[in-house]
């Protein structure tokens, strides 16, 4: 029973924190079309530059990936030690 709780709680855990990754990255996406929408008057051209690459768009797969695999590992550890 204690594991069963753990792993649930590590899952809860584990998706309130995607779930505000993916919260941030929309809004990151959002700022990042406005300031192409402004490139012309753009005074931030270091920002733009930081924010007009595509690999932060890519980066939340990556993340999820590993969540997952962290999730699954720890959830097996729960189950290995409480036996």
């Amino acid at each position: 029973v204690t594991a069963v709780l753990l792993s649930f709680g590590l899952v809860l855990f584990f998706i309130a924190n995607l779930s505000s990754q993916k919260s941030a990255l929309d809004c990151l996406s959002v700022a990042r079309e406005e300031l192409k929408a402004m490139l012309n008057v753009c005074h931030y051209q270091q920002l733009f530059k930081c924010y007009s690459t595509e690999s932060i768009l890519y980066r939340y797969s990556g993340t999820f990936v590993l969540h997952i695999a962290v999730d699954i590992l720890l959830i097996v550890i729960v189950f290995m030690a409480t036996k």
